[in-house]
């Protein structure tokens, strides 16, 4: 509706341009002012206006996020008119783990390049608030522009995993962070999170958070096996950490590549789907969360294939992830039992088909009865 609008406006400016010969000054202004109401981008969801997210901030934001992004090949970012502020972007799923201990941050990160996306290089860029100031902006021996033009060389449908670790300042408890994959470097040299992109995705996320140091989340059972056709369950415990919450819920569970939606994988599935409405398989039972994995009734050849599950939780405020083995066992083409299978060819009729020639030894038989009584019958002649 709104690119609609856009167009119905440009045509009643210019027609007004026409009919008036008003000169471009005065029309340009106009048109630059809707065009903006019209555009949608990949933004982040830091806390705006400590860090620069929005669009009237000048925010880091992507035009088309469709050719490669953080997170899975089947978790393809959102666009919006402007950020979905305060950390409310559901699809930010390319954190794959982060970790604090005793001032040390280790980050984990995933690339993924559509199949449908060009060979080439992208660029990863990372921000982190490591002296807690709320903003990003290097300060003396604070380096908070921690990873810079990290290239990355992806054939299409491929992903690869991003680990970096920083420091954060004496006292600093928590810290925000913005990761960036674009189609190009920053060309600034004192980068702050802003700037449009014309491809790519940008994720904002918020670790520590003073609650101590990593959950120690644990997938059970871990793998979980499956023949094919079967489901099960996998509990999601806590089982530890001087800052882990009493309570938690499941945010998303996603699969690795080949994993989920795509028809020439041997799939699984996770689910059912529950609230957020829209976020990829997950659901929260009883005493605790856990997940349910269904296998496809797929078979031949006969192998073991072992999938992986990234499964995010949230709890005061603070995001988690861990990564849930699942393995399925296929067997060989299931054979159907003799009492299955067609009377035709069962061993009886067979037996009907050779005792055919009988009649025949009948008929060898009538002139063996004649020859005798001829005989028989010649002595009487002589």
């Amino acid at each position: 509706m709104q690119i609609t609008r856009w167009y119905l406006t440009v045509g009643v400016l210019v027609g007004l341009g026409l009919a008036c010969s008003l000169t471009p000054p005065l029309i340009a202004p106009a048109l630059d002012v809707v065009k903006s109401q019209s555009e949608v981008n990949d933004f982040g969801d830091a806390p705006d206006p400590a860090f620069p997210t929005l669009r009237a901030s000048n925010g880091a934001r992507t035009v088309d996020p469709t050719r490669f992004w953080l997170g899975t090949l089947e978790s393809r970012p959102t666009t919006e008119a402007d950020a979905n502020l305060v950390d409310r972007d559901e699809m930010d799923d390319g954190l794959v783990e982060a970790l604090v201990n005793a001032g040390m941050v280790s980050v984990t990160f995933r690339a993924v390049k559509s199949r449908e996306a060009a060979d080439g290089l992208i660029y990863f860029n990372l921000l982190a608030d490591s002296n807690g100031d709320g903003r990003w902006q290097d300060l003396g021996q604070v380096q908070e522009w921690v990873v810079k033009n990290q290239s990355i060389n992806l054939a299409p449908g491929e992903s690869t995993l991003i680990k970096v670790e920083f420091a954060l300042a004496q006292g600093t408890l928590e810290a925000w962070l913005r990761g960036m994959l674009a189609e190009r470097p920053v060309n600034d040299s004192n980068w702050t999170g802003t700037g449009s992109f014309a491809q790519g995705e940008v994720e904002d996320h918020r670790i520590g958070g003073g609650r101590g140091n990593d959950w120690n989340v644990e997938c059970d059972p871990n793998p979980l096996v499956l023949n094919h056709g079967q489901a099960g369950n996998i509990n999601l415990r806590v089982a530890g950490g001087p800052g882990a919450p009493s309570q938690f819920r499941v945010v998303s569970a996603v699969g690795s590549a080949g994993l989920l939606g795509d028809p020439n994988a041997q799939e699984i599935a996770v689910g059912p789907i529950g609230p957020p409405a829209g976020a990829p398989g997950f659901t929260v039972y009883g005493a605790g969360p856990h997940i349910n994995v269904t296998s496809k009734n797929i078979d031949e050849p006969v192998r073991t294939v072992e999938y992986t599950i990234d499964v995010r939780l949230e709890g005061l405020g603070r995001v988690e992830t861990e990564s849930c083995i699942v393995r399925v066992i296929y067997t060989a083409v299931k054979v159907a039992t003799p009492s299955a299978l067609p009377t035709t060819i069962k061993p009886t009729p067979r037996l009907s088909l050779t005792a055919t020639p009988k009649p025949m030894l009948t008929r060898t038989a009538t002139p063996q009865t004649k020859t005798p009584s001829l005989s028989a019958s010649s002595p009487d002649g002589l």
